[in-house]
């Protein structure tokens, strides 16, 4: 029996957050290293990064097991309420991939 492309994606994309999720401890733990070294540093976007790491928490790791659509449809959502006003977008853009990489790392 052979899924569909879409099937097969949402898929995959399932499959990548469950992962993400079993290992939730250690990619909190590297996103708060990233943050505590950018708190010594004086870094002006620690604020930005903080926030962002409190909105991919409270997303990606809340009780609430979401089905992917709905997830990526309140992700999109919440983003746009979140950080409409005073964050700089090449700011997000560099602070979110600091924590792909940092999840990557711990997983």
């Amino acid at each position: 029996m052979s899924l569909t492309l879409s099937r097969q994606m949402q898929a995959v994309l399932q499959n990548g957050l469950n992962i993400v999720r079993e290992h939730r401890q250690l990619i909190l733990s590297e996103w708060e290293k990233i943050s505590i070294y950018l708190n010594k540093t004086r870094e002006k976007s620690v604020y930005e990064l903080d926030e962002t790491i409190n909105f991919f928490s409270e997303c990606l790791f809340s009780e609430n097991q979401e089905e992917m659509e709905d997830l990526f449809k309140n992700l999109d959502q919440q983003w746009n309420r979140r950080f409409s006003g005073p964050f700089r977008p090449n700011h997000h853009i560099f602070i979110i991939t600091l924590l792909e990489n940092a999840a990557h790392e711990a997983i």
